[in-house]
């Protein structure tokens, strides 16, 4: 039995004019997660002959169920397709949607909804093996969805090694609701070891009605501080954002070595490097093209060998933020 559920697409409200190929669209405005939204589409087949749907394929099989649809449509013959959207707990902006297929192309009913909350991305940071004494920062995306609006951001980190700053000295990004910050993490001694910060993020929220909130969220923050004749800038690289069918790059400077350097990639395809040598500075350059459908915080390694030897010298994560969608 399902209850408390939502309801979208009322029947008797719009009418929509459907042909093989046709998207059909349905706001479902602010979604909770959780909690199943029923949608009743009612649709009129404009095709000029009877249009058969007997499958049906679904974006999410955990967030979408259909329980009705018809399976054949006959010139200017009406039907309801209902399905039932139940969203997930990820704070932002989803679509659903449901396909139904035959002989001729399909019919598809999407649902767009808005889950309330505070989006962190990425929800956790690992900085890898990084050098004493070295600065290594990483970026952290906030945006807030739903009613209100975000009107500050304060963090907290219990290292004294990790603090985060607003993105150029500002909390820049996206809008009045979204900033982009930078965990920065300083290490200074000789002393190698682990670091496992929780860094504290308290949102102030602004509602229309002048009330305000306090949202706290909590980021888990991994790496390592190591003393070593080896030097790399930057320890962490950050690609930037890209696109899908689009390429970012990056380079790495590699000092304190005499030998000559071999690096791979592990753990993301799509990225490749090379070594460079130029004038006694060794350095490894990054490429990252996007692959398929990929989309959101992507991570390799680098990983830095002597030429010829076997033992590893660095591993050097690699992130970059791909955005759906192509070239704009």
């Amino acid at each position: 039995m399902i209850v408390g559920l939502m309801w979208a697409g009322v029947l008797g409200a719009t009418v929509f004019e459907v042909a093989p190929g046709t998207d059909v669209e349905v706001d479902l405005g602010l979604v909770m997660p959780g909690a199943p939204v029923i949608v009743d589409a009612q649709i009129h087949s404009r095709h000029s002959e009877t249009w058969h749907l007997p499958e049906s394929d679904v974006s999410c099989p955990a967030c979408v169920d259909v329980v009705e649809w018809p399976r054949v449509l006959r010139p200017q013959e009406r039907g309801v397709v209902q399905m039932v959207v139940t969203p997930g707990a990820e704070p932002g902006a989803h679509a659903w949607w449901a396909a139904f297929h035959g002989a001729a192309a399909p019919l598809r009913v999407s649902c767009r909804g808005v889950v309330p909350g505070l989006s962190v991305r990425p929800s956790q940071v690992r900085f890898g093996q990084c050098a004493l004494g070295v600065r290594t920062d990483a970026p952290v995306e906030v945006e807030w969805f739903g009613p209100g609006r975000l009107v500050s951001t304060t963090w907290h980190s219990l290292d004294q090694a990790v603090s985060v700053v607003p993105a150029d000295g500002e909390a820049a990004g996206c809008g009045q609701n979204c900033g982009t910050w930078i965990v920065r993490l300083e290490g200074e001694g000789n002393a190698s070891r682990e670091i496992g910060a929780m860094l504290k993020l308290d949102a102030v929220i602004s509602t229309d009605e002048g009330t305000r909130t306090i949202v706290k969220h909590e980021v888990p923050l991994h790496g390592r501080l190591d003393r070593s004749d080896l030097r790399i800038s930057p320890p962490s690289l950050f690609l930037g954002t890209v696109r899908s069918a689009m390429a970012c790059e990056g380079t790495v400077h590699i000092a304190g070595l005499d030998e000559e350097i071999e690096a791979s990639i592990e753990g993301c395809v799509g990225m490749r490097v090379h070594c460079v040598d130029a004038q006694g500075s060794r350095y490894v350059n990054v490429r990252f093209e996007p692959q398929g459908d990929v989309a959101g915080c992507v991570r390799g390694t680098i990983v830095l060998r002597a030429a010829g030897a076997e033992g590893v010298l660095a591993r050097i994560p690699v992130i970059a933020y791909v955005r759906a969608g192509g070239k704009t």
